[in-house]
């Protein structure tokens, strides 16, 4: 039995696009603090990072990321600058998805998505 799925109209698709932008920036934004942390950690762990030196990268990387996000905010105010990010890094040759999968082990690594009931 073949169900009859109807196709988006253009503002159907267009608003669902926006809100799909929409949940990726939101949950970008929550989630920066911790990826900021992750940063800084491993700066000052491996690196030598002292206290001075973390806050001149945050402070640079933090401003850098913002003029990102404002350089690529669309017309719905949303923005993943995250993404231009990566895109301007593999324009230099570092390809942050290559560098990513080398690093996981596909048969140990699974993403499970669970819907709330």
């Amino acid at each position: 039995m073949r169900a009859n799925v109807n196709k988006p109209t253009s503002a159907q698709r267009k608003a669902m696009l926006s809100e799909i932008r929409r949940q990726c920036v939101e949950n970008t934004r929550k989630y920066e603090i911790e990826l900021d942390s992750v940063t800084l950690y491993v700066l000052h762990r491996f690196f030598g990072f002292g206290k001075k030196r973390l806050q001149l990268f945050y402070s640079i990387m933090f401003k850098e990321r913002k003029a990102m996000q404002d350089f690529f905010e669309d017309e719905d105010g949303e923005c993943i600058a995250e993404y231009a990010m990566r895109q301007e890094l593999r324009k230099d040759g570092i390809d942050v998805e290559k560098m990513y999968n080398e690093q996981v082990d596909p048969r140990k690594f699974k993403v499970i998505v669970k819907e709330k009931d």
